[in-house]
């Protein structure tokens, strides 16, 4: 029977190895460099400017489909209150619902490197065991970046809010 490896026991080996295969060698040194100062002041903080300006499509961006897919659902709600309900609302219900919609960006711009280091680990564990041609195959699907599905997600969003925009556009029939 195989010997079952821990994070902690491959940390001695070569975490760093795990890292560049997960992440890819174009990010790998800006988010080492994060998480050892993440680890180093055990501070979760850690700012980075593409997942605040970025913030739902970072996410899918990264493959991190849950939390892309709740910011994603949030923008939704956020948008539909606002093409549904604000028109004539009060200049303060306005607004409170523009600083709902930054949410996701301040989110991710404080949080996005913890969020991201965090799901790179759960990756890790989950593939510590897997033999080499498996865990390719995972990181391949879970790892690096995609461009494709990130345009994909914007792709959707303008399509809803255009549609939207549109279902609650005045009738300009005579």
């Amino acid at each position: 029977m195989a010997k079952t490896i821990t994070r902690e026991e491959i940390k001695s080996k070569d975490l760093r190895r795990e890292y560049k295969r997960f992440i890819g060698e174009k990010k790998l040194d800006y988010y080492l460099s994060k998480f050892e100062r993440m680890e180093e002041k055990n501070n979760r903080l850690s700012f980075n400017l593409s997942a605040l300006i970025f913030s739902t499509f970072w996410c899918f961006y990264r493959k991190m489909f849950l939390p892309g897919a709740l910011f994603l659902a949030l923008n939704f709600a956020v948008s539909f209150v606002q093409m549904r309900f604000l028109a004539n609302a009060p200049l303060i219900v306005s607004a409170m619902v523009m600083i709902i919609a930054l949410i996701p960006n301040l989110f991710c711009g404080i949080f996005g490197n913890s969020l991201y280091y965090n799901y790179i680990h759960g990756c890790i564990d989950k593939s510590i065991n897997m033999n080499n041609l498996q865990k390719e195959k995972y990181y391949k699907e879970n790892g690096g970046s995609s461009a494709r599905v990130a345009a994909g997600v914007v792709a959707a969003y303008l399509i809803f809010t255009i549609a939207l925009f549109l279902s609650f556009a005045p009738n300009f029939t005579a």
